[in-house]
């Protein structure tokens, strides 16, 4: 485990990034070797945006086992790296709690497909777990992008629907069950499918406009490369 700087740690859960293997809901229209390279885009921004903060320590979980160095390469080898264990997500991220909390006294879990994720939000979720047990940043397709904890609790990971529309719902059902105080962060969409991909572009669209200025980033390039959209002109 890296060297202990804060009592607050946030770990990324990535996937080595490998065609076949990421963001094959959209595929297609995307062919595997585009899908890899948007996932890769995603990455790279979340890490520009939530490493170096000093509010909390910041980790990779990655998978398969044998792609340390392949995600190092991605992600920047000044992060630290340590393989998911075996099983569904849920065991999974159990075990990540259960390795960490032992050290930290409030972790968080992210995953890689909300690039626009920011330190702040993150920064929201370990305050919130000053006086919530469990907190949720939930997703328009019925997931979670955010989950946080100050003990483990194996029951919010144990008969989940995963990769379903259930996922936050029975998260939250077993975190109430439980006697478990919630915390609720901002529902936002994450780009799991093709359409999430268009209306991310929409968004970026509606903010330059808003603001004279264009969100700039691997993804919003990456997508105007895919989408074969010209750069946004943000009104005067």
């Amino acid at each position: 485990m890296q060297k202990k700087c804060s009592n607050n740690l946030l770990i990324l859960f990535a996937k080595a990034p490998l065609p076949g293997q990421v963001k094959t809901r959209m595929q297609p229209p995307l062919s595997a070797q585009q899908a890899v390279t948007l996932y890769w885009a995603m990455g790279r921004d979340l890490v520009a945006q939530l490493s170096g903060s000093g509010q909390y320590d910041f980790c990779v979980y990655y998978s398969p086992a044998e792609a340390r160095e392949a995600v190092a390469r991605w992600l920047g080898k000044g992060l630290a790296f340590y393989p998911q264990s075996s099983g569904n997500l849920g065991e999974r991220m159990a075990t990540a709690f259960g390795e960490t909390l032992q050290r930290y006294r409030r972790v968080v879990i992210i995953g890689c497909d909300l690039p626009t994720l920011t330190a702040q939000t993150v920064q929201q979720a370990f305050a919130a777990l000053d006086e919530a047990d469990v907190v949720l940043g939930p997703t328009e397709d019925g997931g979670y992008y955010l989950i946080g904890l100050k003990q483990v609790q194996p029951v919010l990971f144990q008969n989940i629907d995963w990769s379903t529309d259930a996922v936050f719902k029975q998260t939250l059902a077993r975190a109430r069950q439980a006697g478990l105080k919630v915390s609720l962060l901002p529902c936002e969409r994450d780009l799991d499918t093709f359409a999430d991909l268009e209306a991310f572009w929409v968004r970026c669209q509606k903010k330059a406009a808003a603001s004279n200025h264009f969100p700039e980033g691997h993804v919003t390039k990456i997508i105007r490369e895919l989408l074969g959209k010209p750069a946004a002109k943000p009104t005067p």
